[in-house]
C-alpha cells in the first residue's frame, strides 16, 4: 500500500514540475511561435502577430521594423473602430526560428508607462510603416539590450532584409 502511495505521490509532483516549467515559458503549450522564420507572438493568447511575410526590412541602426504592405495591414487590423489597439500593453515574444531572442510589451508614444527592457512602439499609430522598438535598462547598466543580438542580425542579413 506504501508504494502505491509513493507512486502516487512521485506521479503528482512529476506533473506539477512539468506543469510550472510550461507555466514558465509563458506561452500556451498549444500555442507555440513558429519553428521557422520570424515571429512576434503574445504571450497571453499565442497569437503570432508579425512573421517573416509582414517584415520588409529590419533597420539595425534605429532599431525599427519596417512593414511590408501586408503587415501594416495585419498590425492596423488589431484596431478597433473607437481607436484603441487590441495590443496595447500586452507582452509579447519575439523568436528566430523557434528560438526566443527577447521578450517585451507593446506600448504607445502617449503612453507614461516606461518600465524596464524592450518595448514595440507604436500600437495606436503606424508612421511610415515603421515600428520603433526601444529598450530603455532604467539605470541599470548591465542590464543587456537584446535587440542587436548577432542571431537577430545575421537573420535579417542572410535574408537581404536587414539595413
Amino acid at each position: 500500500m506504501s508504494s502505491v502511495r509513493n507512486l502516487a505521490l512521485v506521479l503528482i509532483l512529476a506533473s506539477m514540475l512539468c506543469g510550472g516549467a510550461v507555466a514558465r515559458s509563458g506561452l500556451p503549450p498549444q500555442a507555440a511561435p513558429p519553428a521557422q522564420g520570424f515571429a512576434i507572438t503574445l504571450v497571453d493568447s499565442g497569437e503570432v502577430v508579425l512573421t517573416d511575410a509582414h517584415v520588409e526590412a529590419y533597420l539595425a541602426k534605429t532599431n525599427q521594423i519596417l512593414l511590408s504592405e501586408e503587415g501594416l495591414r495585419k498590425w492596423e487590423s488589431y484596431m478597433s473602430d473607437r481607436g484603441r489597439s487590441r495590443l496595447y500593453r500586452r507582452e509579447f515574444v519575439l523568436t528566430i526560428d523557434g528560438v526566443e531572442m527577447y521578450r517585451g510589451h507593446i506600448s504607445s508614444m502617449i503612453s507614461s508607462l516606461i518600465g524596464r527592457g524592450v518595448r514595440i512602439l507604436d500600437a495606436l499609430y503606424v508612421r511610415d510603416r515603421k515600428l520603433w522598438v526601444e529598450f530603455n535598462a532604467l539605470g541599470d547598466d548591465t542590464l543587456p539590450d537584446p535587440r542587436q543580438r548577432p542571431e537577430l542580425i545575421a537573420y535579417f542579413r542572410e535574408r537581404g532584409k536587414l539595413r
